[in-house]
């Protein structure tokens, strides 16, 4: 997949907007801050998490490739499991 690939669920709370930006370039962000001591990464990782994984509503598309960039730390899905990470 190429170009910015963004969130087209609705977002309801100022510690979600981060969803508007590229997928990309958030969990790529996150990765980076998850070893800091602020614990920014962590805290942004379980809010993108519980909202994309809510049991109250159905998984789609759009939450699982969020996790798939998660995952990946901002790779392409396919290049990061192409390398056997």
């Amino acid at each position: 997949m190429t170009g910015v690939q963004t969130c087209a669920l609705p977002i309801s709370t100022p510690q979600l907007a981060i969803l508007k930006r590229d997928k990309r370039q958030v969990a790529t962000l996150i990765k980076n801050d998850f070893g800091r001591a602020s614990g920014s990464g962590q805290q942004q990782l379980d809010d993108i998490l519980n909202y994309l994984l809510d049991l109250e509503k159905p998984i789609g598309f759009e939450s699982i490739d969020w996790c798939k960039y998660l995952i990946s730390g901002g790779l392409p899905f396919n290049e990061y499991a192409d390398n056997g990470w």
